[in-house]
């Protein structure tokens, strides 16, 4: 059956009717109602209002609610990006050295010209990957989707004078890359930094690229922790940052500086701050409940606005709430004013700390004060991963504090993450918690002639090391004692109550109790001289406890200079070369490579030493006697000798005296005390340790017979950063491919 012309028309004409009937405008004004509307809210917890959108009109109202921030502007990529083209000069203003380079703007990648305009500083560089794909295209003005950054995600990029940034909301990507090649690559750094702001800390990741004429340097953030950064070749522009999941969102910046210098890692946590503290946060803490909504003709539809203040610091917030329509016209606004106050527990601040490989488990205690007048009470879970992080006090009331237990035991060098998770009442908090692994550079072990302890000096380059105490029981680091720049030698005092470091870079000598093993003092040396151009690898200072408050040091000069040492009056009572036992003698003529002294610390020896590179080739042995006041008398000197393994170098092949001192051992050979021309004994390669009766001698990369000098065992690890247990059972060394220790049982 077929419907009549006449009958379909009058059936449309009903449905238009209706239509017109049920249609609800867009466009007409409505009142947001309080207006302005007003939060008090504690740090830590959240508070909410209701409000109503009032409709005036005679038809009914669709609408929509919209939180921004005092500028206007959405918690979203497009409200970022609108602060980033107003920013002016904000962030790449205050950028030292800045380089203006070109290129950025459209594209896959930043090509810019070098000094001369000949070529590019990057070669298709500035490309950006992820594991789905790429690269992806500079949008410069705009925001734009793409499914390389996973299903849901977005991205922006914008070219400032001297600085590009790009933004991003990824959606379930692994890895993030900036690739492309240096043209003129040279070398190259890396580091790595966390940002807390606003209670969420941020992973930062620096690559400073060198060329011939400039510096071009990468900032990565990523509201991510635990994740890994990989470099590729001094010319390969690679950064490549893993362990990424879920919903996250990546800022990468390139920067060109105008010379060769590197800047300090203080301009990129400055350039991350200025960055974090500009994009708009207020519309995602201000929310609506629902979003969406309809107010009748002459009616009202409800919300409820719900301020989160998490990690809010103590102050005023100012932002906009705005009814719009579905088509985004404006229909009002109100402002909003969020006044935060402190929160119910006065939290502690971040947990920060840097430790080393193996070393003991450490307890920080936190303190838990209550900010009402009444006591608070608190539960407290650890984040993952927890495997190095235990809270040992999972509940209570202020004041009992929080104690945490930090343990490096299965942790390799890096910096690792986590946050404790704070509830009280309606409250919530974060206390972050990051762990630094130290990477271990052991370069001298000292074994404790009494106690079942190792003494290591921990380098740090040329700047602030430690003294590491190890347990030769549990074979874990029991101590790490900050002492000086560049420390490189130590040794325990006669009453074994103090462990003596000679701090090259300063030059100082530092005191560390054996007892509660806190430095006791430093003391500045003035006699010390060092004609080395200070790279970290050259040969240090040395040092040796004589009787009492004597100490013998050597320092770093030319021709390094033995000196007589009184801690106790801070008293340099005499310096030596090794031409003779004249005192004082300063000039800049052989000196010595180590020293060592007998059990008794009545003989001192030594072996000569002039330069590290130019100066003469080839040694000496050298001995003084030591007076009662343990100053030096009665200098002697063998023949000079220079063969493969009696010369100038090895530079730290160390001078060693048994236990019971019936054995002296100086490069590749037995010496005799009283004559220092006759060596009885001489081994295949040079000696860095000897066990406590000298029955075994240890090189680099055998075991040899203590009498014959015959291969006992191989090494399977070369090291010459060695020691000897004083009860035989083990042999301690570096493994410089590690960067740990080794444990070498030795048979009886």
């Amino acid at each position: 059956m077929t419907s009549s012309p006449c009958l379909r028309s009058s059936i449309a004409l009903g449905l238009l009717l209706m239509m017109a009937a049920a249609r609800v405008t867009e466009g007409q004004s409505v009142t947001i109602t309080p207006d302005p509307i007003a939060f008090s809210v504690r740090s830590g917890e959240a508070a909410s209002t209701p409000i109503t959108v009032s409709n005036p009109t005679a038809s009914p109202v669709n609408w929509r609610l919209v939180a921004l921030d005092a500028n206007n502007r959405p918690a979203t990529l497009e409200g970022q990006l609108d602060a980033i083209v107003n920013s002016g000069d904000t962030l790449n203003g205050p950028l030292p050295l800045r380089f203006d380079f070109t290129g950025g703007d459209a594209g896959t990648t930043s090509l810019n010209g070098n000094p001369t305009g000949t070529t590019g500083i990057l070669s298709q560089g500035n490309r950006l990957l992820t594991n789905l794909g790429g690269p992806l295209v500079y949008t410069n003005t705009t925001v734009a989707a793409s499914t390389m950054l996973g299903p849901q995600g977005r991205y922006f990029t914008r070219k400032l004078p001297g600085l590009f940034v790009f933004g991003a909301e990824t959606d379930g990507i692994t890895w993030f890359e900036v690739a492309g090649s240096i043209t003129y690559g040279n070398s190259k750094q890396s580091s790595t930094f966390r940002v807390l702001h606003n209670g969420r800390w941020w992973s930062a990741f620096v690559v400073n690229h060198v060329d011939y004429w400039k510096t071009i340097n990468h900032l990565v953030l990523v509201d991510q922790e635990g994740l890994q950064q990989t470099l590729g070749s001094n010319t390969s522009q690679q950064q490549r940052i893993t362990g990424l999941s879920g919903k996250r969102r990546i800022y990468q910046f390139l920067y060109i500086t105008t010379s060769t210098a590197v800047q300090p890692q203080s301009v990129f946590e400055s350039l991350a701050s200025r960055f974090l503290g500009l994009l708009p946060e207020f519309g995602s803490r201000l929310t609506f409940t629902p979003t969406d909504g309809s107010s009748p003709a002459s009616g009202g539809g409800g919300s409820t606005a719900r301020f989160d203040a998490s990690g809010l610091a103590v102050g005023t917030y100012l932002g906009t709430a705005r009814a719009q329509s579905l088509a985004g016209s404006t229909l009002d606004s109100a402002p909003v004013t969020v006044n935060v106050t402190q929160p119910r527990i006065a939290l502690p601040p971040p947990v920060e700390r840097e430790m080393l490989p193996g070393q003991v488990t450490l307890t920080v205690e936190l303190p838990m004060t209550s900010n009402l007048p009444e006591a608070q009470a608190w539960s407290a879970e650890a984040g993952s991963p927890t495997s190095w992080l235990v809270i040992e006090t999972p509940s209570g009331t202020t004041p009992a504090p929080l104690r945490l237990r930090l343990d490096p035991a299965a942790l390799a060098a890096g910096l690792y993450s986590s946050a404790v998770t704070i509830r009280s009442g309606p409250a919530t908090y974060q206390i972050p918690v990051s762990l630094r692994i130290r990477e271990l550079a052991v370069s001298k072990f000292v074994a404790d002639p009494t106690r079942p302890l190792v003494y290591a000096i921990n380098k740090n380059g040329l700047e602030e090391g430690t003294l590491l105490v190890f347990s030769t029981i549990s074979r874990r680091i029991l101590n790490a004692i900050p002492t000086g720049k560049e420390p490189t030698d130590c040794d325990v005092s006669e009453d074994g109550g103090k462990v003596w470091v000679i701090n090259s870079k300063g030059p100082s000598l530092t005191a560390v109790s054996t007892s509660t093993w806190q430095v006791i003092e430093t003391i500045p040396l003035t006699g010390f001289f060092s004609s080395r151009s200070r790279a970290s690898t050259e040969p240090g200072a040395h040092v040796k406890c004589g009787k009492g408050s004597i100490v013998y040091y050597v320092d770093e000069q030319w021709g390094p200079r033995l000196r007589v040492f009184d801690t106790a009056t801070r008293t340099l009572l005499q310096t030596f070369s090794a031409e003779s036992g004249t005192s004082p003698d300063t000039s800049n003529n052989f000196g010595y490579g180590d020293i060592g002294l007998n059990p008794q610390r009545t003989k001192l020896f030594g072996w000569r030493q002039y330069g590290d590179g130019a100066g003469a080739g080839g040694s000496q042995i050298l001995r003084f006697d030591i007076k009662a006041d343990g100053t030096l008398e009665k200098f002697a000197k063998s023949a000079s000798y220079s063969s493969t393994n009696f010369d100038r170098a090895p530079y730290d092949t160390p001078v060693i005296v048994s236990r019971d001192g019936s054995r002296l051992v100086v490069k590749d050979r037995v010496v005799d005390q009283n004559n220092l021309d006759f060596h009885p004994i001489i081994y295949p390669d040079e000696i860095y340790s000897i066990t406590p009766g000298g029955e075994v001698a240890l090189g680099a990369t055998a075991i040899y017979g203590g009498e014959g000098g015959e291969i006992l065992h191989n090494l399977a690890v070369a090291s010459s950063v060695q020691t000897v247990l004083p009860d035989y059972s083990a042999m301690v060394f570096f493994n410089a491919t590690t960067k740990s220790p080794g444990w070498l049982a030795l048979p009886a």
